[in-house]
């Protein structure tokens, strides 16, 4: 570099010193900047506040809607706008089944030698099972099912991107009597979840006169379409276990639990005398059954049954009229492309181990033979 190119660089450096110094802000338009600047900043953020204020303000209004307000609203609104509102509120929740989320409950009881089993269109399931040969420590009736407050059963699947469970769903039956006997030949009911008459699911139940174990068909219908999303269809069973025996003791809860039977016949037992218990696989399953400590309720796949899922926890029952929460799920494969049904038995009865043999699935194993 030649001299003049270095007397031009020390020239040009005095030059932007010197304008920096002199156009540099004296400590009257600091301050006053900074001023701004503050201005600026506390603006910022009244309006951030603002915005999260009034986010909240939607929100909560959003979650909670007072008695008040609703009481107000019920009285602007006259009963053909509520009847639209409920009716549009089923369409949101159930979609095409928005027709089964409101009916009237009927009862159906069938009676056969050794049983009275009492049907219930809500859910289309069975409501209650008392045996006949048998009763309670006081002489009444024994009802070894019923159906209490937190008992489901039914189907768990998704139709139209909705999740539904059939347990609350209004099912129709194709019997006329209220009380039907069976003495020699095999009585079908059926409960029929229409979506309309070529679309539906139905549950077949068929009572024999002097059985304990009942066959038990789903039938999916015409719904290829509308659930050919699930691969899977689920089907959900849970139920207070009632006290049965006259015990201040925990003996009788302390004989009371779940048992699985997986498809190559080995038996999973959950522990009776831990508060709470599980068992979850994802293989095959032949039977799931709520044992007590002198019968059992149990549910046995014919075909292609999977994933089960059981639970059993102790409850809390001052008055003593329940032992347990028994919560048991199994799923089916789900064919796209065909009308299909899945086939199940179920048994209620005695802990006897002749009557439990004969059936010749293993059920035996329920009954306690000693050390």
């Amino acid at each position: 570099m030649d001299k003049q190119s270095i007397t031009g660089i020390v020239i040009i450096g005095i030059l932007l010193i010197g304008f920096m110094y002199i156009t540099r802000p004296d400590e009257d338009t600091k301050r006053e900047m900074q001023r701004r600047q503050d201005s600026i900043n506390l603006a910022y953020q009244l309006r951030q506040d603002s915005i999260l204020q009034a986010q909240q303000q939607i929100a909560d209004a959003q979650k909670e809607t007072s008695d008040e307000d609703i009481i107000i609203h019920e009285d602007v609104v006259s009963t053909e706008e509520k009847e639209l509102i409920a009716k549009q509120e089923n369409i949101r929740k159930y979609g095409i089944f928005a027709h089964t989320a409101e009916g009237e409950e009927k009862f159906i009881t069938v009676e056969n030698d050794v049983m009275i089993i009492t049907f219930t269109t809500k859910g289309g399931k069975i409501h209650s099972v008392e045996l006949k040969d048998y009763k309670k420590y006081d002489g009444s009736p024994l009802v070894m099912y019923d159906n209490d407050s937190i008992t489901e059963f039914g189907l768990e699947m998704i139709a139209e991107g909705k999740t539904l469970l059939t347990n609350d769903m209004y099912f129709s039956a194709d019997v006329h009597d209220d009380i039907i006997s069976v003495k020699s030949s095999n009585r079908e009911i059926k409960m029929r979840l229409k979506v309309d008459p070529n679309k539906y699911i139905e549950y077949v139940y068929t009572i024999s006169s002097n059985d304990y174990m009942i066959d038990f068909d789903v039938n999916i219908i015409g719904l290829n379409q509308e659930l050919a999303v699930n691969p899977y269809i689920t089907l959900k069973w849970k139920t207070l276990i009632p006290a049965l025996e006259r015990t201040t003791s925990d003996w009788e809860a302390d004989n009371s639990s779940v048992y699985v039977r997986m498809e190559r016949g080995e038996i999973e037992k959950l522990s009776e005398r831990r508060d709470y218990d599980e068992f979850i696989s994802s293989g095959r399953v032949h039977w799931i059954a709520f044992k007590q400590q002198f019968f059992s309720s149990a549910l046995i796949g014919k075909g292609h049954i999977d994933n089960p899922i059981v639970k059993q926890k102790t409850i809390e029952c001052p008055e003593k009229k329940y032992l347990k929460e028994f919560d048991a799920e199994i799923s089916f494969p789900f064919e796209r492309s065909v009308d299909q049904s899945a086939k199940f038995s179920m048994y209620f009865g005695p802990n006897n181990f002749k009557t439990l043999r004969s059936y010749d699935i293993g059920m035996e194993k329920l009954v306690p033979l000693g050390w």
